[in-house]
């Protein structure tokens, strides 16, 4: 495939997916705002399938019932599964899986990596710790501060 000046537009053209090997992460961040749509960071392809099922480099189903994957900061693996179970992985290829949260209806990572999930009960976890209670939902702000919507308030 020769060069492709406009991504978005040779996605929609032709209907097929445009896709980058990248070794510098921020160089990574940049090409999917381009409109690449398959990005492969650090030698490895990590895909989560419509199954549930996630694969690392084509191999055999590493795990089942998968809803969302992710990495942090420090390149450890978020996995959330379809029971509302969110872990990190303690390291990026190896390592036990931390809780992070349970019944989960929502999470994301902040600016500066830390892991937020907001569970079913209206608890929302930072890092797999209770820092507020009775929240029907949060998001973060331009300056990466949390904004929070209290279970009163809906």
């Amino acid at each position: 495939m020769g060069a492709i000046p406009r991504p978005h537009a040779h996605n929609k053209k032709h209907a097929e997916s445009v896709r980058r090997l990248v070794p510098p992460l921020d160089g990574g961040i940049r090409l999917v705002g381009e409109g690449f749509d398959f990005i492969c960071y650090s030698g490895d392809v990590w895909v989560l399938q419509t199954d549930g099922g996630v694969r690392v480099n084509g191999g055999p189903i590493a795990w089942t019932n998968k809803v969302d994957l992710a990495f942090d900061l420090q390149d450890r693996l978020i996995l959330w599964d379809k029971n509302g179970q969110l872990d990190r992985r303690q390291g990026y290829a190896s390592g036990a899986l931390d809780p992070m949260g349970s019944n989960v209806a929502k999470w994301a990572i902040d600016g500066q990596g830390r892991v937020y999930a907001l569970q079913r009960d209206g608890q929302l976890l930072r890092d797999g710790a209770v820092v507020w209670s009775n929240k029907a939902d949060f998001g973060f702000d331009a300056q990466n501060r949390v904004l929070l919507l209290e279970t009163n308030d809906v």
